[in-house]
């Protein structure tokens, strides 16, 4: 069979791979640009390399448009970039906002920025002074083997730098 025969058929195929009305391309262009990278690589006809051709470029084609154009516009309403502070009520970007790990590995942004935060930890150390060093104490004295093991730790990596 030729090219000119199978076209309608090809056309079909180029349809139902195509499968998304959103793309920019339409079978006959499809069907085109498959044939011409079909002669580029063989001389003559052959309707089942050029099917899998089509295939591929009707992928490619797809995989290009979803990728940078609808994930991309999702993305981007998805996305924080500035936050207001609870405590001084500024509107500050996300970089100025503490991020911290949870249980299950997700990030959790807190609602204090980092000046806020660090003013609040160092008054409540400055009011709490005993009770941190009463709470030092006796984790120290029930890890006793985890102190052990991270003294090691430090004094080898001492004994690395000053070597």
């Amino acid at each position: 069979m030729s090219f000119e025969k199978d076209y309608k058929n090809l056309l079909a195929y180029a349809g139902s791979v195509i499968k998304d009305k959103s793309l920019n391309i339409q079978a006959g262009d499809l069907i085109n640009d498959a044939y011409i990278k079909f002669i580029e690589n063989n001389n003559k006809y052959d309707k089942p390399n050029i099917l899998k051709i089509i295939a591929r470029l009707a992928f490619e084609q797809r995989e290009s448009q979803v990728n940078f154009t609808h994930l991309d516009n999702k993305a981007e309403k998805n996305v924080i970039r500035e936050n207001v502070c609870k405590c001084c009520k500024q509107l500050l970007p996300v970089t100025m906002f503490y991020m911290r790990k949870e249980k299950y590995g997700h990030f959790r942004m807190i609602n204090q920025c980092n000046d806020c935060r660090n003013k609040k930890v160092k008054e409540y150390q400055e009011k709490n002074k005993q009770k941190l060093k009463e709470n030092y104490i006796s984790w120290f004295s029930k890890n006793k083997d985890i102190k052990r093991v991270n003294d090691r730790i430090y004094y080898h990596k001492i004994r690395k730098n000053k070597l």
